[in-house]
C-alpha cells in the first residue's frame, strides 16, 4: 500500500467513517440527558464541594485516560486532585487514601477488580466514593455513595467493541461536575491563571486586567 497515494473510493470510505463516528458521538451525548439523575448529580457535586482532603480520580484502561483528564481540569479549577492508578492500588498506592478524601472512579461495567478494590479501601477508611459508569446494578455502584450513569447504546459504539463513544460520555459527565463547581465558586480567568500561568492560555490570560 502506497501511503502517498489515495483513491476517490478510499477518501469516500474515510468520510463515511468520519460522519458515522461524529453522528454516534452526538447521539450518545444527546442520550446522556435522559440518563442523568439530577438528585445524584447534585449529591456528587456537594460531596466534591465539601471535600476536606483531595479528590482522587481513578480508572483502568480507556477509563484511566478520562480519569487523568478530569484530575487535570479539576486542578486547573482550584480543586486539589490527583490521578490514582487503579492498577497500582493493590500494590501499596491505596494507602494514600484518607477519610477526608473523595474517590471518583470511572468504570464502564462497574466490575473492574482494581477499581473495586480501591473503592473498598476508600469506604473502609471513611472516604466518599463517586462512580461514573454504565451499570447501576454493578459492584462498583453498590460500593459508591452516589453513582452517575452514562450508558451508551451498543449501536452507538462504532464497532461495538472498542469503547470510543463511551469515553466521550464519561468525559462529558466529568465536565458537567467541573462546570457546576466552577459556577458555584464564581471561577473566572483571573483564578484560572493563578493555577495555570504556563502555556499559551496562561500567557494570554496573564495580560488581562
Amino acid at each position: 500500500m502506497n501511503l502517498n497515494q489515495s483513491t476517490s473510493t478510499e477518501i469516500e470510505d474515510i468520510l463515511l467513517v468520519c460522519n458515522d463516528v461524529i453522528k454516534k458521538d452526538i447521539d450518545a451525548l444527546n442520550d446522556l440527558k435522559s440518563f442523568i439523575d439530577p438528585k445524584n448529580l447534585q449529591k456528587a457535586y456537594k460531596i466534591i464541594m465539601n471535600c476536606q482532603g483531595v479528590v482522587l480520580i481513578t480508572g483502568s484502561g480507556t477509563s484511566s485516560t478520562i480519569a487523568r483528564r478530569l484530575a487535570h481540569i479539576f486542578t486547573c479549577s482550584g480543586v486539589p486532585s490527583y490521578f490514582l492508578d487503579a492498577g497500582q492500588s493493590q500494590h501499596g498506592y491505596s494507602a494514600i487514601v484518607t477519610e477526608k478524601d473523595v474517590l471518583i472512579g470511572f468504570s464502564r461495567g462497574g466490575e473492574t477488580d482494581e477499581v473495586n478494590f480501591l473503592a473498598r479501601i476508600a469506604k473502609k477508611k471513611g472516604a466518599k466514593v463517586i462512580s461514573i459508569l454504565e451499570n447501576a446494578k454493578s459492584t462498583f455502584a453498590t460500593l459508591s455513595d452516589v453513582y452517575l450513569v452514562g450508558a451508551v447504546k451498543p449501536d452507538n459504539e462504532p464497532i461495538d467493541t472498542v469503547p470510543l463513544t463511551n469515553t466521550i460520555v464519561q468525559a462529558a459527565l466529568g465536565d458537567i461536575l467541573c462546570a457546576a463547581i466552577n459556577k458555584n465558586k464564581g471561577f473566572c480567568p483571573k483564578d484560572f491563571v493563578e493555577f495555570h500561568p504556563g502555556g499559551a492560555v496562561g500567557k494570554r490570560l496573564s495580560t488581562l486586567e
